[in-house]
């Protein structure tokens, strides 16, 4: 089974409704969320920046996937925004296996011929 690199697919559960929510985030989210960390974060912490990273990348990975609204995502991402996140939504950041991957479960093929 293949593993897909920097994508991952990303549950979310709102923890003052109890919603949960699950969608795929690109590789494309990754890269957003590294560049915002390295413009936004210079001077802390390591440990404090993996969190900052995590959210940015499950920030960008929903509003990729259009599950922004959804969940409650400010029009645009700040410390100040990411704090308050991380105070009503949790999540966990999984591998994107074969069978994740849309085209996987319609039959289609991803395959070069």
């Amino acid at each position: 089974m293949k593993n897909y690199g920097l994508a991952r697919k990303i549950s979310v559960c709102d923890l003052s409704t109890g919603e949960e929510t699950e969608f795929i985030a690109t590789p494309a989210a990754y890269l957003q969320a590294k560049l915002w960390c390295g413009k936004r974060l210079k001077g802390i912490d390591e440990d404090t920046v993996g969190v900052y990273e995590n959210y940015a990348w499950m920030y960008h990975g929903a509003k990729l996937a259009g599950k922004a609204e959804e969940l409650g995502l400010p029009s645009e991402l700040t410390r100040e925004g990411i704090e308050e996140l991380s105070g009503r939504l949790t999540f966990y950041l999984d591998n994107v296996q074969e069978d994740d991957v849309p085209l996987a479960t319609k039959g289609g093929s991803s395959k070069k011929k």
